[in-house]
């Protein structure tokens, strides 16, 4: 600062932590400057961790080899249905899990740019060193040279953009989706925040929030509408004579490649259901298993 007390800086760094290693003149009327240093640390984001199932190309391999090897005649050797599917669920879920466990892994960043590559990070990182060199230097040789590098570098920038929009694509099931996606990300449009649904159960109750309360409120609904609609069908004397009966369900006799070709038109989801097997590991070996 000044010795006149004009000119003042006020800051909320700690002047224990950094001292001023000098005052150098600078000529400009009464004004001094301090040198000081200081160590930039850099921040460290925390590390989140979620419970998953890894499917890696290598698991799946060899989940893929041991179903095609597995021996099912345990599963022959039982006279009841129910008994035979068990003993299958069982096998299948036993070799599902060893190969296909449940592990503590780190939490993917939504905002990571997944268009950058290793050569990208390089050639920012040199970038960043150019800008910094440049602002000591008027040659314009390398002038020239830092003009050439940001042009190239912006180019490769956008065409890894590009590639990277098209592979989402052309990856992607629901395409349409997928388009507008990748327009809204473009254009800095953000996703909407998910809101837990407000429902309640009858009129006149009090509303809830609660997912598992809102879903068993949907499915009472859904159980009781068709015995609802029977009720009102008797009340105007429009039902059938002959009702439904609720013990017994016929079956008609089903090929193996009826089961091949409704496992084949599953899409290769991770999606599961209470056994957590997914749809992508069935269709991997589902030939296998009908075989």
């Amino acid at each position: 600062m000044s010795k006149s007390a004009i000119d003042h800086i006020i800051t909320n760094i700690d002047c224990k932590k950094y001292e001023s290693k000098c005052n150098i003149e600078t000529g400009l009327s009464d004004h001094y400057m301090q040198c000081i240093s200081v160590t930039n640390i850099p921040i460290s984001k925390p590390v989140t961790y979620t419970m998953k199932r890894v499917f890696s190309v290598n698991s799946k391999a060899a989940f893929s080899r041991v179903i095609k090897n597995q021996c099912w005649d345990a599963v022959y050797q039982e006279t009841d249905v129910n008994s035979k599917f068990n003993v299958f669920h069982n096998t299948f879920k036993n070799l599902y899990d060893n190969h296909f466990p449940i592990k503590k892994v780190i939490e993917k960043d939504p905002n990571k740019k997944l268009w950058t590559t290793t050569g990208i990070k390089i050639t920012s990182r040199n970038y960043r060193d150019l800008c910094i060199f440049m602002k000591t230097t008027s040659d314009p040789v390398l002038l020239k040279y830092f003009k050439k590098y940001r042009t190239i570098y912006k180019q490769v920038i956008k065409k890894a953009k590009c590639i990277h929009n098209q592979r989402t694509i052309l990856d992607s099931e629901n395409k349409a989706k997928t388009i507008w996606s990748v327009i809204n990300n473009n254009i800095g449009k953000s996703r909407p925040d998910h809101k837990n649904l407000k429902v309640r159960r009858e009129e006149g109750s009090p509303t809830t929030e609660n997912p598992e309360a809102v879903s068993n409120i949907f499915c009472d609904y859904y159980f009781n509408v068709i015995h609802d609609l029977q009720e009102n069908n008797v009340s105007k004397g429009t039902t059938t004579k002959k009702k439904p009966t609720s013990s017994s369900m016929f079956l008609g006799t089903v090929s193996q490649n009826e089961i091949t070709n409704a496992i084949g038109k599953l899409k290769n989801k991770r999606c599961s259901g209470p056994d957590d097997i997914t749809d992508e590991i069935l269709k991997l070996c589902h030939k296998d298993i009908v075989a």
